[in-house]
Parts: C-alpha cells; sequence; structure tokens
C-alpha cells in the first residue's frame, strides 16, 4: 500500500527531533522505507537513487541546527524535499510489482529522480555558501566535516546525473522528451561544477567572500530555472482540466524559458554579457513564479496565482528571448557569407566521415555540446541516405531536389565551422550553441521534406512505368535513332564529375578507353 503523505509528515517530524547528531543513522532506514529493498528485485538500479535521496534527508534532519529556517532558499528547499518524499510514498506500490509495471508509474520515478538530481544540486550550493561562513569564521572542526559531505555530495551528484538517462532508455519511457532532458542534466552538472570552482576560488584567496557570495546567489537562481522547467513539464502533462485555458501560454513560457537557460548556462562573449543581466532578472522572476506555487496542488487558486504572474513574466522573457536572438541573427548572417558555396554532397559525406572520428573520441572541448552534435550527425546521415536510397536516380534533376542537397550542403558548411570553433581557442560561446540548436531543426526540416519528396517521387515514377507499359503494348516496335544510343565522352565526364560532387550510393565502373556505349 502506499505510504500516506499523513505517514511521511510524522518520519520527517521524527527525523528533525533526532537532530543533526543522529541524521545520518535515523536516514538510512528512512530512504529504505520510501525505496524497498524489493525495488532492486525489478531489476531497477536504485542504489544511486538512494544514496541521492539520503544526502537531501541528512539535510532535511539536521537543516534547523546549520541554518536560519526564515532563509527564502532554504525553506523552499526543505518543503521541496518533503514534496519528494512525500510523492515518492505514494508509489511505493510500485517496487513491489515484479511485472507490468505501468508507465505512469516509471513516468513518476523519472520526474522524481529528476527532481532529486536538481535538490542535490541546490544543496550543494547551500552548503558550499555554509562552508565559506565557517571557513571566514575559523570553525576548522565543522569545515572539515562539511568538507567530507560536500565531496561525497558533489560525486553522487555526476554519478545521478550519468545514471538517469540510461533509466529513461532502458524502459523506453514515452512523453520523455530525453534530448531536452539531456541538456538540462549536462547544465545542473556544469552548475555544480562552477559552484565548486567558486569555492575553491575562495579558498585560494582569488576571490573576496562578498564575490563568492554574489556567485553562488546567482548559481542559485539559475538552478531555480531549472526547477521551473520541471514544473511546467509536470503541469504540461497533467490531464487536469483547469489547465486547459492557460496551457498555450504554459507550452510559449516553458520554451521561452528553456531559450534563455541555454543561454545563461552558456560561455559569453561581450554582447552576451550586455544582456546578461536582463536574463537574469527574468530567472529570478521565473524562481519567484516556481517559490508561489511548487508546494501546491493544481487548483483553481493555484491557476489563478499562475494567471496573475504569467502575462508579465512572458512579456520580459518575450523581450529577453527577441534581444538574444536579434544579437545571434546577426552574428551568424555576418559569418555565413564567408561560407563556400554549395558543390555537391560529394563534401557531406566526407564531413560525416570526420565527424564520426571526432564522437568515437573522448574530446573536452565538445563534451557539453557532444550530445547534440550527436544529434546533427545522426539528422544529417538519415538525409543524405534517404536521397540516395528513396529518391529515383532520374529525378536528380528536379528543382525541388537541387534546393534540398544545396540546403543540406549549407548546413554542412555552417556544422563544420561550428565544430571547428569548438575545438580551436575560440571555444563555444554562448550563440555557438543557439545556432547549433536551429541547424538541428533546419536539418529536421529538410528530412520531412525529404521524405515527402520520395514519396511524391515514387508516385511518379509508378504512374510513368504504367503508362510506358501501355505505350509498349499498343505502339509497334521501333529501332531506337543512333543519338540514343552513342553516348560521347563529355556525357561520361559531365556523369562522373557530377557524381563525384553529388555523392551516390552506388558504384560504377566507367570505361575511358575507345568509345562508351560500343
Amino acid at each position: 500500500m502506499p505510504k500516506t503523505p499523513q505517514a511521511i509528515h510524522l518520519c520527517i517530524l521524527h527525523l528533525r527531533a533526532e537532530g543533526s547528531l543522529r541524521s545520518v543513522i535515523v536516514a538510512y532506514p528512512f530512504v529504505h522505507f520510501l525505496i524497498p529493498d524489493d525495488a532492486d528485485r525489478n531489476g531497477l538500479v536504485m542504489t544511486t537513487f538512494r544514496g541521492g535521496l539520503t544526502f537531501l534527508i541528512i539535510f532535511l534532519a539536521n537543516a534547523p541546527d546549520l541554518y536560519d529556517d526564515d532563509r527564502d532558499d532554504v525553506k523552499m528547499l526543505l518543503t521541496d524535499i518533503t514534496a519528494l518524499a512525500c510523492e515518492l510514498g505514494g508509489i511505493s506500490y510500485f517496487f513491489y510489482l515484479t511485472e507490468n509495471i505501468p508507465k505512469e508509474a516509471l513516468q513518476t520515478l523519472v520526474k522524481l529522480m529528476e527532481n532529486t538530481e536538481l535538490l542535490k544540486v541546490q544543496l550543494l550550493l547551500l552548503k558550499l555558501q555554509k562552508l565559506m561562513d565557517l571557513k571566514h569564521e575559523g570553525l576548522q572542526q565543522q569545515e572539515e566535516l562539511m568538507t567530507a559531505f560536500v565531496k561525497n555530495l558533489n560525486y553522487s551528484i555526476h554519478e545521478g546525473l550519468s545514471f538517469l538517462p540510461t533509466f529513461i532508455l532502458t524502459f523506453e519511457l514515452p512523453r520523455v522528451n530525453v534530448q531536452n532532458n539531456k541538456t538540462v542534466w549536462k547544465d545542473a552538472e556544469t552548475l555544480a561544477w562552477e559552484a565548486s570552482s567558486v569555492y575553491h576560488s575562495f579558498c585560494s584567496n582569488s576571490m573576496t567572500k562578498q564575490v563568492a557570495t554574489s556567485e553562488m546567489v546567482k548559481l542559485l537562481d539559475r538552478i531555480k530555472l531549472f526547477k521551473v522547467e520541471v514544473f511546467l513539464v509536470q503541469l504540461l502533462d497533467s490531464r487536469t482540466v483547469l489547465i486547459a485555458n492557460v496551457k498555450d501560454q504554459i507550452q510559449d513560457l516553458f520554451e521561452g524559458l528553456i531559450f534563455i537557460r541555454t543561454f545563461i548556462m552558456s560561455p559569453l562573449d561581450e554582447i552576451g554579457k550586455l544582456i546578461l543581466i536582463r536574463a537574469e532578472k527574468v530567472a529570478r522572476d521565473a524562481g519567484f513564479l516556481c517559490y508561489s506555487l511548487h508546494s501546491s496542488e493544481i487548483t483553481e487558486d493555484v491557476l489563478g496565482q499562475m494567471i496573475h504572474l504569467l502575462p508579465e513574466l512572458m512579456e520580459n522573457v518575450k523581450l529577453v528571448k527577441d534581444e538574444i536572438m536579434q544579437s545571434y541573427l546577426k552574428i551568424r548572417r555576418s559569418l555565413q557569407s564567408n561560407f563556400p558555396k554549395y558543390c555537391g554532397l560529394g563534401f557531406v559525406h566526407f564531413f560525416l566521415g570526420n565527424l564520426r572520428e571526432l564522437l568515437n573520441k573522448k574530446v573536452d572541448a565538445i563534451a557539453s555540446v557532444k550530445h547534440l552534435i550527436e544529434v546533427a550527425y545522426n539528422e544529417i546521415e538519415e538525409i543524405v541516405k534517404s536521397i540516395h536510397m528513396d529518391i529515383p536516380e532520374q529525378f536528380d534533376d528536379q528543382c525541388d531536389l537541387r534546393n534540398l542537397r544545396s540546403r543540406i550542403v549549407n548546413v554542412a558548411y555552417e556544422a563544420e565551422y561550428l565544430i571547428d570553433s569548438f575545438l580551436t581557442k575560440v571555444g563555444i560561446l554562448w550563440y555557438h550553441v543557439l545556432w547549433l540548436f536551429d541547424l538541428i531543426e533546419e536539418l529536421k526540416l529538410i528530412r520531412i521534406q525529404v521524405s515527402e519528396l520520395s514519396e511524391k517521387a515514387h508516385e511518379t515514377f509508378a504512374n510513368n512505368v504504367e503508362h510506358s507499359m501501355i505505350n509498349y503494348m499498343v505502339s509497334p516496335a521501333g529501332f531506337p535513332n543512333i543519338d540514343e544510343v552513342v553516348v560521347d565522352l563529355d556525357d561520361q565526364a559531365k556523369l562522373m564529375i557530377d557524381r563525384l560532387t553529388r555523392g551516390t550510393s552506388q558504384q560504377d565502373v566507367v570505361s575511358i578507353v575507345g568509345m562508351p556505349g560500343l
């Protein structure tokens, strides 16, 4: 039977009554109460999830001894951990099933795992802030204890974020956008690394406490932005009729925040830094929305609050997004003029070969965008394969196909430029990431258009064959004209050059001695 919220709340009250001295001792039984040992019987690797949850429960138990409960970020984290525990207790029946596990339960579990990882990053930031206070005050013993905790927590974050994609792919869960989630998880991991870097800079006296604290606050705002994304996904996935009237607005807000999060989490040049202040303001406003609604069930009152807050937030999101887009497009257009003009699919084959070699290696310079490069590679490969295999050769000179070939080559040139930029000292800048996202969307559109053209070509080919058969049956046989069977070397040379530049899935043997065709 599910563990009721009332039972979970009683357990949490008991935990907090024990205090920090016994928090570790009592946290483990509570975590196993939420995720019983039977969970492993289902083939689920629950060890990582249990480990991450344990850090949160320990914090829940000893927070009153370490933090001021009036701090908004602490209150928010405590409320989130409690809500997580209650929701996990609500699907406890799932862990005892041996077969026919409902997809809904698996999706809920993924959501809880994702929330756990984001809460762990938020906890890491709070702990690092506390560590700076302890170091500043010279409390060495407490500092050493918390340093060990932070080190283990950091390891748990990286382990958990690596575990999530595997879990999702294992169960082939519907409605789970793995690609977008991977980006969120990668950004969360980057954020944890940045927080540790700020702390080490403070410890080495290369950053003052005031500056380090300011940087930590900014990172906390960013993790809140991630949590808003998760909250909005949950809202969009919910089947309640209450959100029907605002679903389109929520979807627009969700997409806008993804865009801003991508910008904020990317390395910035001078142009990007000018926009950052306004983008961070939107992130804080979004965090306020999350804080207002995150612990509530979806009721009419909650929706009323959201409808009241949405218009201003959406307007600010739009303004920042437009400013980012205008700057990005200006940079992109200025660089596009330097790319070579269309020369054929032969270049694309060459580019795919080099890209596959790069993806098979471990290259730190592209680690943060490797998953996006893989998506682009797969899209280009699928398009080229479809052009060669699915469209009859007699349609090669069709205007629509020439246009699609030109577009895929142009995309490949742009992708090559971006990847070269990642690998050089220029590195990955904010507009590079947006550019890569745009190329992927363009490739998806080209793939759809190639598929439509393939269907149209096959229909035309079938009709032509049928028409030819009818003409053959009703017309007397005739001898071909001499110009239909004799082909000069200029024709063959043109054909060879075309196939070298256009690319082909077949191999031909062409005679270069004597007259071809005789």
